[in-house]
């Protein structure tokens, strides 16, 4: 049980991490559009 459970956490890690990194990059081209559309 120990192996497969620390097999699995870096993933769900790993997927966290990823998802996290979309929405910032998301939240910064949306801020970016936002800027230019207010010039």
């Amino acid at each position: 049980m120990s192996v497969l459970s620390s097999h699995q956490m870096p993933s769900y890690h790993q997927m966290t991490t990823y998802l996290l990194g979309q929405i910032v990059i998301w939240d910064q081209a949306a801020r970016y559009a936002i800027k230019l559309q207010l010039r």
